[in-house]
């Protein structure tokens, strides 16, 4: 079957006729749909004593890790730093690149900040790393160092280059 111009006028005509008032249709609709009022929120809230732990300890101290440059090991500065800044502190790597040459078993840390800047870069060395590193039943996963402990914040726009 063609349909010419008319036949489409028609066509035209004839549906309108079938749906008269289309637009007040819509807007009868619209006037009596509202918006859903979405409320983001838990299910189950944490209780308020696991909501209060959240909150960090000050920070009253800083300490920055000089970096030996040349590829040698800063893992002894860095573990001196943590060491003077743990429970309360701000340890800052704010260097161009930083060495680590030692798995680092950085447990029991307490409150304490990292910034860094820079790069920290762990050593090429495969043979040390594969007899030195932290091993994991768990996915069998492994790693460089090891990190445990509560309030311990990462901030910074540095990069922290396994080597890998």
């Amino acid at each position: 079957m063609h349909l010419n111009s008319h036949s489409y006028n028609i066509l035209s005509v004839l549906l309108l006729s079938s749906f008269p008032n289309l637009s007040s249709c819509a807007e009868t609709v619209s006037s009596t749909l509202s918006r859903p009022e979405i409320i983001v929120a838990p299910i189950q809230p944490a209780k308020a004593h696991l909501a209060s732990t959240a909150l960090s300890t000050p920070r009253n101290r800083t300490c920055h890790v000089s970096s030996l440059g040349s590829g040698r090991d800063d893992s002894p500065a860095l573990l001196a730093a943590i060491k003077s800044c743990n429970n309360g502190g701000v340890v800052q790597l704010n260097e161009t690149l930083y060495t680590i040459s030692t798995a680092l078993n950085l447990k029991s840390l307490q409150s304490i900040d990292f910034i860094i800047s820079g790069t920290i870069q762990f050593s090429s060395n495969i043979t040390y790393w594969t007899a030195n590193i932290f091993k994991y039943t768990f996915q069998n996963s492994s790693a460089f160092w090891q990190w445990s402990g509560n309030d311990i914040n990462w901030y910074g726009g540095g990069t922290i280059d396994g080597n890998g």
